[in-house]
């Protein structure tokens, strides 16, 4: 009996190596996420992993030694450089597309070709992204981290689909994380996520976590729990919900009034803070896609519309005048007759109507941003 069992353990075994260097050689590590408890963020991604990514897209990701789905960049910045910092959620970490086609990797090429001058003699963007992060997240990201590389412009992309959300510990989706609170008239951030058990990351599993069967494993249960979502997903309606920032306009009642203003504070924290640091700073105001999926919103001039789905955009905009800040609302200007058979394909489709931007929205969005380069009053080349 005992000889049996062992028999079977080692052919179960040897097994498995086998499957585990097929895997390895043929098929490569899939990319299963990898984010990991910060007491100063709430959460971060783990350095240093790399893998293929499948769900939405395909692209070999490769999170660098600070945490992010980019190159290595140095601290000190080469003379003649000008050097430009790119903040945001997913969509700036991009991992549906590979680095060649995210769009601040094109906006560096664009810029290269097009703005070099006597002064300005090389353009290097480095982009700072991690899935699920909010406003405020992205300030202290800023305080802590990106000033110390020196930028010459400071870009934040604004997922206008959830950002306000993210702000809100009411309406966020994820919990462990920093927020502003309102106490006595001031600002605070509250940080009692540090004191929750974060069962919320996954443990580091050691060797297990760097098996590609663990990984091709996680993966497959990912795809049949994201299936089963994107099949219970219906697209929203202008009445069937009031939990989102496009049905909740500022002042809408005092949870959604608390997540605008947080959101007001972290944008002119970053102002204030450019400004004190001699940085020019850019918003940019990104597609999202209910905006892009609902082509009817489009066939009369979303501008011209008083639409639910726009109201983010139209309070963002107002913010940002009243501060006389430069923006960008790439919305506008995908309010075209050219684009219009061909904004809808800007997102994926995975899960349904919640994709990120695919190879096409990277272009359009580099495209569009990169001729911003082009006025002389804003960057003397």
């Amino acid at each position: 009996m005992i000889k049996k069992a062992s028999t079977i353990i080692i052919s179960l075994s040897l097994s498995l190596i086998f499957l585990e260097l097929i895997l390895n050689t043929s098929m490569g590590k899939p990319w299963v996420g990898g984010q990991q408890y910060s007491s100063l963020y709430g959460f971060e991604n783990r350095p240093n992993t790399s893998g293929w990514y499948f769900l939405e897209g395909k692209s070999y990701v490769k999170i660098n030694s600070r945490g992010f789905n980019d190159i290595e960049h140095s601290v000190p910045k080469e003379k003649g450089t000008f050097r430009v910092a790119v903040l945001g959620d997913s969509y700036v970490e991009a991992i549906q597309v590979d680095r060649s086609d995210k769009f601040w990797n094109r906006l560096e090429k664009i810029a290269n070709q097009k703005y070099r001058g006597n002064k300005i003699q090389k353009y290097e963007v480095m982009a700072f992204g991690v899935s699920g992060w909010g406003p405020l997240q992205q300030l202290l990201l800023l305080e802590n981290e990106v000033l110390k590389y020196n930028p010459d412009l400071i870009i934040v992309l604004i997922t206008t689909g959830n950002d306000i959300e993210d702000s809100s510990k009411v309406f966020g989706n994820i919990k462990n994380r920093p927020y502003f609170v309102k106490k006595d008239g001031s600002y605070r951030i509250d940080t009692s996520f540090r004191n929750v058990q974060n069962s919320l990351w996954k443990k580091d599993l050691g060797v297990i976590d760097n098996l590609s069967i663990y990984k091709w494993t996680r993966l497959f249960l990912s795809v049949v729990r994201n299936n089963i979502k994107s099949a219970q997903i219906k697209p929203r309606q202008d009445d069937s919900i009031i939990n989102h920032s496009y049905y909740a306009p500022v002042g809408y009642n005092n949870d959604w009034q608390a997540a605008w203003d947080a959101t007001f504070e972290a944008y002119s924290r970053m102002i204030k803070l450019s400004e004190y640091t001699d940085k020019k700073i850019l918003f940019v105001l990104g597609t999202n896609y209910d905006q892009l999926q609902n082509y009817n919103l489009m066939e009369d001039g979303i501008l011209q519309r008083s639409h639910s789905h726009y109201t983010p955009n139209r309070y963002l905009i107002k913010f940002f005048q009243i501060r006389n800040v430069q923006y960008i609302d790439l919305i506008e200007h995908l309010n075209t007759e050219q684009w219009s058979d061909q904004f809808r394909f800007m997102h994926g489709s995975y899960p349904k109507w919640q994709g990120h931007w695919n190879i096409f929205g990277h272009k359009v969005a580099a495209d569009i941003i990169s001729q911003y380069f082009s006025s002389t009053s804003f960057i003397i080349r």
